[in-house]
């Protein structure tokens, strides 16, 4: 109800949010997540109220792993999803955007027609948390040979343009929005 999703870029990326809590809130949980159905995904979960704590978790085919990491929050807070190596995602928290910490494992997932976002929900009657923005910062190696270099600019150029190299009518350059 409370989840907006987009659909995630080819190749290695980083998604990130910036949540503020504020202390009238009604225990209200927070997470990012990447997510190819129901029974396919990693998500980021925060708990700042109540028994404040982090969850990192990774259900793959119904099968759910998700260990809990108590931990002191600010009012406002970031939590991240790094995608690494094609199927490799770990989580993390930053009390201030410039200092990351991972929790829970480097979970191996293998999503396909993956989707990330961000959502909200609560215990009870409804308070606000805001989600400053959320971004999707891709890796620059988008053939992920370990190399940055013309192949990559090929892989993503032929998502842009057609055979004849003009841009293609429906393509979506910053991949923010499906076309």
């Amino acid at each position: 109800k409370n989840i907006f999703l987009q659909k995630a870029p080819r190749g290695d990326w980083t998604i990130t949010t910036r949540v503020t809590v504020p202390a009238s809130s009604n225990n209200p949980r927070v997470y990012i997540i990447a997510m190819q159905n129901t029974n396919n995904y990693v998500l980021f979960l925060a708990r700042p109220q109540s028994t404040p704590a982090v969850q990192p978790m990774c259900e793959i085919n119904g099968s759910r792993t998700a260990p809990e990491y108590s931990l002191a929050f600010p009012t406002t807070f970031y939590l991240q999803i790094r995608k690494t190596c094609g199927s490799f995602y770990q989580c993390y928290y930053s009390p201030n955007g410039s200092t990351w910490t991972p929790y829970g494992d480097n979970y191996y997932a293998d999503l396909k027609d993956i989707y990330v976002g961000l959502a909200a929900y609560n215990d009870g009657s409804a308070k606000q948390v805001r989600f400053d923005y959320f971004r999707i910062q891709r890796s620059a190696d988008l053939d992920q040979d370990g190399l940055i270099d013309i192949n990559d600019f090929a892989a993503l150029s032929s998502q842009w343009l057609d055979e004849s190299c003009f841009p293609k009518p429906d393509a979506d350059i910053d991949n923010n929005c499906t076309v």
